[in-house]
């Protein structure tokens, strides 16, 4: 084999990168607590990856959440409404889907998990106009989604 051990990236780096939603989805987690699954592509100098983020609906991921949705300029007051709640007599397969998220923009803090993963450790309210200075270049794999949120 003709490959050179040294050229092995380490994955994404910690740092400041936007990202854009691809999927939204309230659902009930194993725990009985409902919340939102939320799958998004980060930016990183011309190249993504897909990273998951789970709020609950509970007192602290409700803190959570809101920092998210002000992220993504939506308005945590005025919570987006899911596909059935847009139509009651909604058919199809997913009647959980966030419209109005989907797409959305946003700016966050990334550290890397227990796992080597990065995770979400701050969503900010940067003006999408402002530019991120001094992302760090990586290029990661994804990590699926749970099937559960562990709390």
């Amino acid at each position: 084999m003709q490959y050179n051990p040294q050229n092995t990236s380490s994955g994404p780096q910690p740092g400041t990168y936007q990202f854009r939603i691809e999927d939204a989805v309230e659902k009930k987690f194993k725990s009985s607590n409902t919340g939102v699954e939320v799958a998004f592509q980060v930016f990183i100098e011309g190249r993504s990856f897909k990273v998951w983020d789970y709020f609950t609906y509970t007192p602290k991921g409700q803190g959570f959440l809101q920092k998210f949705m002000e992220a993504i300029g939506l308005d945590f007051n005025n919570p987006p409404a899911t596909n059935q709640e847009m139509n009651p007599n909604y058919q199809g397969d997913d009647p959980g889907r966030i419209p109005d998220m989907i797409g959305k923009s946003g700016t966050a803090h990334f550290q890397k998990g227990k796992d080597g993963y990065l995770n979400v450790s701050e969503y900010l309210n940067i003006p999408a106009s402002q530019s991120i200075v001094g992302s760090n270049v990586g290029m990661a794999s994804s990590k699926p989604p749970l099937d559960d949120v562990p709390f």
